[in-house]
């Protein structure tokens, strides 16, 4: 009786594990949230990115420093650096699971 109930729970979180890992959003998840939340949109031309926020509706540009990105097949998370024109740094940080972001 005690093997059913630890094959029974086994299985609910495998299958637990296999929904997670199939519900990890796309980069273009991201790249809409970050525009959404944030007002950040950014062009990759190959060569250089270009990146503007978008503040009481001028657009101002900012430079993409770095990002560090994390799946490990539960969830994805996302850390964007910016330099703002003033040379403030713009900490974006974001935890993608069940196909949705959410900022930390």
């Amino acid at each position: 009786m005690h093997k059913k109930y630890i094959l029974t729970a086994l299985c609910a979180i495998l299958f637990a594990a296999i929904i997670l890992n199939r519900s990890i959003p796309s980069e273009q998840k991201y790249v809409n949230w970050l525009l959404e939340k944030h007002n950040i949109s950014c062009v990759n031309t190959n060569i250089t990115i270009n990146c503007t926020l978008r503040i009481n509706g001028q657009d101002q540009s900012i430079d993409w420093l770095s990002r560090a990105k994390t799946n490990n097949g539960l969830y994805l998370t996302i850390k964007d650096e910016y330099k703002d024109e003033e040379g403030n740094i713009v900490i974006i940080k974001s935890l993608g699971i069940l196909n949705e972001f959410y900022g930390r």
